[in-house]
């Protein structure tokens, strides 16, 4: 008996955090591999490719990905707009850079460059205590593999969706009874 593959019928669904993790972390390793491009406009052009190509991802008419039933972008970004993080991150924009982010919709291109923010500097520190080529593919490859890494990625996903860590294990915990 044959199973008929849904690979190509079914796009995958960011409701699986693992998804969402494998596609966050294959952004973080293309950000990261643009930094290390040498002319800064080509290195600026790749870094903009890669972060609003994340963002259009969640765009409900990408098609891409199945989004969490009920999520749009204009309702992550009127609730992250309030996170701490987003708010501190929007105070130290100019008034013209913020006004980049008026819409709800336009937010989830600053926690994406949060994101990127965070995966730069964990890499910096990580290449740096594992004696590590900053920036070269097999360190990069390892630096990803990390499982500290990998949690911090999870997290992240679990925060753009707005769902925390709390809350999914009290979900996870339901289930199982």
């Amino acid at each position: 008996m044959t199973t008929e593959s849904t690979a190509l019928a079914v796009p995958p669904t960011l409701e699986d955090p693992d998804t969402l993790a494998e596609l966050l972390t294959y952004a973080g390793g293309e950000f990261l591999r643009a930094l290390r491009i040498e002319d800064p406009e080509e290195a600026a052009r790749k870094v903009s490719e890669v972060l609003f190509g994340l963002a259009g991802v969640f765009s409900e008419e990408s098609g891409i990905v199945q989004l969490p039933k009920g999520w749009t972008l204009a309702g992550a970004g009127a609730r992250l707009r309030n996170d701490e993080i987003v708010v501190a991150r929007l105070k130290e924009l100019s008034d013209e850079d913020r006004a980049l982010f008026d819409e709800d919709d336009q937010i989830i291109v600053l926690a994406i460059q949060v994101f990127f923010e965070e995966i730069e500097e964990l890499a910096r520190d990580w290449f740096e205590r594992n004696n590590a080529e900053a920036f070269d593919d097999e360190a990069i490859h390892r630096f990803l593999a990390d499982p500290v890494v990998h949690l911090m990625v999870l997290e992240f996903g679990s925060w753009l969706l707005g769902e925390s860590t709390d809350e999914k294990t009290a979900k996870d915990a339901e289930a199982a009874e």
